[in-house]
């Protein structure tokens, strides 16, 4: 992404593997993007971070591929990190982000619209470069997981449904954590970790509950 730019890179279906590329003006200093129906018309949208300006900028999908911005909503100090899931049993789509340097992350609650409620802010006490989101405890509600990169480890945040969390619990990982993503990696019906470290190593913690 550029300072003020979000790409969006449509394949062609002619056969030829070709694309076109459409831009759409964020603000500052856009971080990561997330793709989710925001306004439940069957149609992707996407929702961009504005590291700089603290905020989170949403677009609705149009039937023609194109995307029309709504407006931006306002998180906590320097989000980093944009990710999408139901967290309060509504049936509607949520935001939540990383904010590096407030220690912190932020739900934003959809009204199904694409516009979304004030932050919900909770602190982490820790600075997280991403977020995985997944039921890891089978109870049908969404978790959250954070890299803790200060302190080789990461952090989960098991869900209630009702958009709040139980207290974290810490995974100790061999070397600093940067990146974790969650999926069932040996088919045993149970969701794993896989952690990416700085020193260019990836661990995966398989579960055994």
């Amino acid at each position: 992404m550029d300072d003020h730019v979000a790409e969006v890179i449509l394949m062609n279906s002619n056969g030829n593997l070709s694309w076109s590329k459409k831009e759409y003006v964020t603000g500052y200093l856009p971080t990561s993007a997330v793709v989710n129906d925001f306004n439940n018309d069957n149609k992707d949208d996407f929702a961009v971070i504005n590291s700089f300006i603290n905020s989170v900028s949403v677009y609705l999908g149009m039937e023609n591929g194109s995307f029309i911005f709504t407006n931006s909503f306002v998180t906590m100090l320097d989000p980093l990190v944009i990710a999408a899931g139901d967290f309060n049993g509504d049936n509607i789509i949520d935001i939540v982000t990383v904010n590096c340097n407030s220690y912190s992350f932020s739900l934003l609650f959809g009204y199904g619209n694409g516009y979304f409620q004030e932050q919900k802010n909770y602190s982490t006490h820790i600075c997280s470069y991403s977020v995985a989101v997944a039921d890891l405890n089978g109870d049908t509600y969404l978790d959250l997981v954070f890299d803790n990169y200060h302190n080789s480890s990461v952090m989960i945040y098991l869900g209630y449904g009702n958009g709040n969390f139980r207290p974290p619990i810490r995974v100790f990982t061999p070397i600093n954590a940067i990146f974790v993503t969650v999926n069932d990696f040996n088919h045993d019906g149970r969701l794993d970790l896989a952690i990416s470290h700085y020193n260019g190593y990836l661990s995966v913690l398989l579960s055994t509950c």
